[in-house]
């Protein structure tokens, strides 16, 4: 019998611790999309802030995301940095649930991507006809140190019908990675260093960010340190409103670049990360301004013991 504590309710009385569509979300989430064109966005599977925490005895470690420790209110016309901050506290107040190697990082999501619909063969141009969003639900067994076959299970959103399963073959980069500087400065430069697009430096910097907090788990120390070195990336602003994927409201901060605005989303209150988007902004293509090109929400991230198995 598995016992679970929602950590929102825990902190109050403990001490904070430091097919086409399988193709098209496979291609958009494996790791090392994110960074390979100048137009990508949080494809890589990536890092997950934990700020709400569930005592499993047995079997799992379930983290549902709940509010995070005290932080001091910051104003949503914030500058990025301040928020940022903020976020680094909330982080900071989360529990290290220090998964073993042979253990599975497991993560459920929504998200939608713009679907783009071409005309033409090997002898004739291509030609874009149209366009259209498909949403759908993500549930991911990643393995912890990366040497352990994982899977994932797609459904478009809404649907109540059969998931599909797709294995993920080992080896993987691991879901929980070792040696991840705890301090400021070392995470910058562990941006920088990282950062293997054809993006401008500081707008591939921003988005491996994104990739680091998306789909994996880091201890509380790390993530702080990430949200304190992505407050001294240039060029980073405030939005003051912003959805998620699931349609949960929130605040976001934001580069821009190439006509594009690359989104990272927190709710508004406690700062906790809720997900992405990536929205145009500027000339692009076909596509007017205001359009979401990919979003995504992170609704639960829990570490099990076997690919397959829910918290």
């Amino acid at each position: 019998m598995t016992m679970i504590k929602d950590l929102g309710e825990a902190l109050a009385t403990e001490p904070h611790s430091p097919s086409g569509l399988r193709h098209r979300v496979l291609s958009s989430t494996r790791p090392g999309t994110a960074t390979v064109g100048r137009r990508s966005w949080l494809g890589r599977r990536g890092l997950v802030p934990v700020t709400a925490f569930a005592a499993v005895l047995l079997a799992a470690t379930l983290v549902v995301y709940g509010r995070g420790g005290p932080v001091e209110p910051v104003d949503a016309s914030a500058d990025a940095p301040r928020l940022l901050l903020a976020a680094a506290e909330t982080a900071l107040a989360g529990p290290d649930l220090a998964p073993r190697p042979d253990q599975f990082v497991y993560v459920e999501s929504v998200g939608s991507t713009m679907v783009e619909e071409y005309t033409g063969g090997l002898r004739d141009r291509l030609r874009l006809t149209g366009h259209h969003q498909e949403s759908h639900e993500r549930q991911v067994w990643w393995s912890v140190d990366g040497t352990r076959d994982g899977l994932v299970r797609l459904r478009p959103r809404g649907s109540d019908g059969v998931w599909e399963d797709l294995s993920l073959t080992a080896p993987q980069p691991p879901a929980a990675p070792a040696g991840l500087p705890e301090d400021a400065a070392g995470m910058r430069e562990y941006l920088y260093r990282n950062s293997h697009g054809a993006n401008p430096a500081d707008q591939q910097a921003f988005i491996t960010l994104g990739d680091l907090i998306k789909e994996s788990y880091v201890p509380p120390r790390v993530l702080a340190a990430a949200f304190q070195a992505a407050a001294e990336i240039p060029g980073v602003e405030v939005v003051p409103h912003a959805v998620d994927a699931a349609g949960r409201p929130g605040v976001a901060v934001a580069r821009e670049d190439d006509g594009l605005r690359a989104e990272l989303i927190f709710d508004a209150t406690t700062y906790r990360f809720l997900g992405a988007r990536t929205i145009v902004v500027g000339r692009f293509e076909y596509l007017p301004r205001g359009t979401v090109r990919h979003a995504s929400a992170v609704l639960r991230l829990a570490v099990v013991d076997q690919a397959g198995q829910h918290p």
